[in-house]
């Protein structure tokens, strides 16, 4: 089983709606604007390809957990009120967690070893659901 806290990842919401000819959306690989301190660069390939969109780097308001591995919802079902099992690929919710307010998106199969669910997280309750995972885990390794 894998927990690793990989930062703040990025959200950048546009805040008006641009048609298919008026706006095509740049290609954008996750890794290169998810790592931590790569906010200003999304922002910035989106006002490139946007011009006058608003745009606001937020990406400091939540921290991604990500746990996995084939007991991986197991362990999340101690604290949360979700049928995770249930959840297919490439889904995700919001929820609570250990009490905090949490968005948690799916990236593989329940149960199968390369089952992995990311876990945001207001950065300031990083720290505390961190601790819980930590906590909760050792039962399943």
């Amino acid at each position: 089983m894998l927990l690793a806290a990989t930062g703040p990842h990025v959200t950048a919401p546009g805040a008006r709606e641009v048609s298919a000819p008026e706006f095509s959306a740049p290609e954008v690989s996750a890794p290169e604007f998810s790592a931590p301190g790569r906010g200003a660069g999304l922002a910035a390939t989106i006002r490139a390809a946007a011009p006058g969109a608003p745009v606001t780097d937020i990406s400091a308001a939540r921290t991604v957990l990500r746990i996995s591995g084939p007991a991986a919802r197991q362990v999340l079902a101690h604290g949360c009120a979700l049928d995770l099992a249930t959840m297919p690929p490439g889904s995700c919710a919001q929820t609570m967690l250990a009490q905090c307010a949490v968005i948690l998106a799916v990236d593989g199969q329940a149960g199968s070893p390369t089952d992995s669910i990311a876990i945001l997280v207001r950065s300031s309750f990083a720290g505390h659901l961190a601790r819980w995972l930590l906590l909760t885990a050792p039962e399943y390794l």
